[in-house]
């Protein structure tokens, strides 16, 4: 197994009983998106024109501003299925990569098989869990931390971006 998967704490499970949070838990309200690659194969998901100019958008991004991704520590929040992950890292020599998600069933169960289809190399981490649960005295720092398609469904932005500002190294970079 080239991953490893974990759940916070069990604070994690207090999440679904807050309005909105059922439908990030409930994998019948989400078998028709296009990144369940289980229930539809990649086919769908790798023609689909939303997703592959996100993933030129964040290529370019990353070119434009010269991040470099060799040798990185990398926190995704919000990864769901990882797939984006996958495809912006597959030829990159990044150094460990921890994916964090609300949703158990994208993190736990999709992830993995988008990790082992691609056979994404390198350390990897798939955390279940709030981005505010990740305890400061046994995280450590990221190079680089990516958030895509997500920062508009916190409902506390600046407690968000503070909270991975703690995360960042010195010299690390925050890409949403």
């Amino acid at each position: 197994m080239p991953y490893k998967i974990l759940t916070l704490n069990s604070k994690a499970n207090l999440f679904i009983d807050q309005p909105g949070s059922n439908y990030w838990n409930d994998e019948s309200e989400e078998k028709d998106k296009v990144f369940n690659v289980i229930a539809h194969g990649f086919d769908k998901i790798e023609k689909s024109p939303k997703y592959l100019d996100l993933l030129d958008s964040i290529k370019l991004l990353f070119k434009k501003y010269k991040i470099d991704i060799k040798g990185s520590s990398i926190l995704s929040i919000a990864a769901g299925s990882c797939w984006m992950e996958c495809q912006w890292l597959k030829d990159s020599n990044f150094e460990d990569l921890t994916c964090l998600d609300f949703s158990k069933h994208r993190i736990h169960k999709l992830a993995p098989f988008t990790i082992e289809h691609y056979d994404l190399p390198g350390e990897i981490s798939l955390l279940h869990g709030s981005v505010f649960e990740l305890d400061l005295s046994e995280t450590k720092k990221y190079d680089i931390i990516f958030m895509s398609q997500a920062f508009h469904h916190f409902d506390e932005p600046i407690r968000l971006l503070k909270n991975m500002k703690q995360f960042l190294t010195d010299d690390g970079c925050i890409v949403i």
